[in-house]
């Protein structure tokens, strides 16, 4: 993460999301992060992650809605995709004078839900970009 732009390309019949494609932007230019969309293979019926980071494959999540097994579930879904994941918050609804999710209790679940096992077929993560307007942290799975 250098701060510079980075490199951000498509590997030949990727079609990624508009919003998708804002996170990779905000990797690029606010971070140098680069970064290979990816081509689905849904034809096959197979999973496949959004894109390519370093060689490694990760998975992109926006989540919306305000209950406490919303984060969860967006592990739980990535799983299926990718052992890593980038976690973009910029919409997801912080406000913990509402009830809502606190900055601390994203990181905190993010720390917890990282060394879950979903499923005998599906992934635990390596790590995790939590992407926010003004920051990026990463969490990296221990052991």
């Amino acid at each position: 993460m250098t701060g510079e732009a980075a490199e951000k390309t498509l590997e030949k019949g990727a079609k990624p999301k508009p919003k998708e494609l804002e996170v990779v932007e905000a990797l690029s230019q606010k971070h140098g992060i680069p970064s290979v969309f990816r081509t689905t293979r849904s034809d096959e019926h197979q999973s496949t992650s959004d894109l390519w980071i370093n060689g490694a494959a990760w998975e992109i999540k926006q989540p919306i809605g305000e209950g406490k097994q919303t984060l969860y579930h967006q592990f739980e879904e990535a799983a299926e995709q990718a052992d890593n994941l980038i976690l973009d918050i910029r919409e997801f609804e912080v406000s913990p004078s509402e009830g809502k999710w606190s900055r601390d209790e994203i990181i905190q679940s993010t720390r917890r839900y990282i060394h879950w096992r979903y499923g005998e077929d599906k992934k635990q993560f390596n790590q995790v970009l939590i992407l926010k307007d003004e920051y990026i942290l990463r969490v990296k799975r221990r052991g």
